[in-house]
């Protein structure tokens, strides 16, 4: 890692979000360490507080890293996040427990929608396994 310049760390909020924080943080423990002018990256699409506290414990309050003479600098693309007018985005949070249920009992009543109003919806998983899972859940 000595020849490094620059670390980038993308899918940094799934990275954060499977447990592996520790890992991050051996990674750029020792990167940082190292001799040289050093630049991190993190790419997310969504920041939680955990992964805020993992950058405020690196580089200071968050309310400082807006300031000029700060050396993090946050940068957020809002066209990325443009909603298309004839979406509709609905987000449910389920507990840590087993969200096969809640998902099953949610698409039962939602395919008696979904004929009525000849629409469709996009389940999203965070690994392949759990895909799998739920593709087998709700067939």
């Amino acid at each position: 890692m000595s020849h490094v310049n620059t670390l980038v760390i993308d899918e940094f909020d799934t990275f954060v979000d499977s447990g592996l924080e520790d890992n991050i943080r051996r990674l750029l423990d020792s990167y940082l360490a190292a001799d040289g002018k050093r630049q991190v990256v993190f790419a997310s699409a969504t920041v939680s507080r955990q992964m805020r506290a993992m950058a405020q414990s690196y580089f200071g309050e968050e309310d400082s890293w807006d300031h000029p003479d700060s050396d993090f600098k946050r940068i957020v693309e809002k066209s990325t996040h443009m909603n298309l007018s004839n979406l509709n985005h609905e987000f449910i949070h389920i507990a840590d427990f087993d969200k096969k249920k809640p998902l099953q009992l949610l698409m039962k009543e939602y395919k008696k929608y979904a004929r009525k109003h000849n629409t469709s919806c996009i389940v999203f998983c965070n690994s392949v396994s759990s895909a799998r899972a739920m593709e087998h859940a709700l067939a």
